[in-house]
């Protein structure tokens, strides 16, 4: 949150932010498509930060709001650590002896209930103030419980999806392939024997490789026995 918006008092006291009304572009910008130099990213620590807003609809006044925050992508051991506050939290609620693990929480609160209540945790580590507090405090307002308190569920999801479309932003592998790298990369496999050369390939796309040479040997195959 800006200062403007409340943020951080004089005395370095974190206040609850402030909705504000979003500005009339802001799903067109969505819209028409961003590339990756136009999302403004920061960085910290050697970490990207990539502007974001979180959205509400207002019932009383009809508008639509928007609280201004920074998303990161979390690490491996981020994730790993939003785990573990999803279980200690629920072992806290439902009064067990042990800490339950995912398939005991899902039997018991079902897996959406437990789906959703790890994506809030998970949003705790990777939600950030626009400007953040001296020696990297974490304001009250951007923890799990007041997240899922302050924001519609509808809306942390839609910043989960953002999270993800950024990880793919990231992610150096290739996802989908030109002509001239498909054949580069069957070249490459006949050379090695082996499938490593698939390794630079976004394994959400490995299916489609396999199912396009499949398509290819097919079609050669058939023009040959004609």
């Amino acid at each position: 949150m800006s200062k403007s918006r409340g943020a951080a008092s004089a005395g370095g006291a974190p206040k609850e932010p402030q909705w504000e009304p979003s500005p009339p572009d802001a799903i067109k910008a969505w819209l028409e498509g961003k590339g990756p130099a136009e999302f403004a990213a920061l960085e910290q620590e050697g970490r990207p930060l990539y502007p974001e807003a979180i959205h509400r609809h207002n019932p009383k006044s009809g508008n639509m709001e928007q609280i201004d925050v920074m998303l990161r992508v979390p690490t491996t051991m981020e994730q790993l650590r939003a785990r573990t506050n999803t279980l200690d939290y629920l072992q806290q609620h439902a009064g067990l002896d042990a800490r339950p693990t995912k398939v005991e929480c899902e039997a018991l609160w079902g897996e959406d209930y437990f789906d959703n209540t790890d994506t809030v945790f998970l949003l705790e580590l990777c939600v950030l103030d626009v400007e953040p507090l001296a020696n990297g405090v974490r304001p009250p307002y951007m923890r799990a419980e007041f997240l899922d308190k302050m924001h519609p569920r509808a809306s942390l999801h839609a910043i989960y999806e953002r999270l993800n479309f950024y990880q793919a932003i990231e992610d150096p592998r290739v996802t989908e392939l030109t002509e001239e790298q498909f054949g580069q990369t069957v070249a490459a496999i006949a050379k090695q024997r082996n499938l490593s050369p698939l390794v630079v390939i976004d394994g959400r796309a490995h299916a489609s490789f396999v199912i396009s040479m499949a398509e290819r040997l097919t079609t050669f195959l058939t023009a040959a026995s004609g």
